[in-house]
């Protein structure tokens, strides 16, 4: 799991945020999201495409996030 990771960076904040869409918790994926980007800004560009987060991409806490 994700949570095993020894050395985790800007992917595995990702990959956690995407977990957090699909399980519906919202606050994992802001969170991830959030770590994410802050590792590697690229990460906000990427969210603003991913189907992963479709859902999220209307809300203002999400878009404030990815901006």
């Amino acid at each position: 799991t994700l949570a095993k990771v020894e050395n985790p960076n800007a992917t595995t904040a990702y990959l956690a945020a995407i977990v957090g869409a699909r399980t519906n918790d919202r606050d994992a994926v802001y969170s991830n999201l959030k770590a994410a980007i802050a590792r590697d800004a690229q990460f906000a560009k990427k969210a603003q495409k991913d189907i992963e987060f479709a859902k999220y991409q209307e809300d203002a806490q999400f878009q404030a996030i990815i901006k």
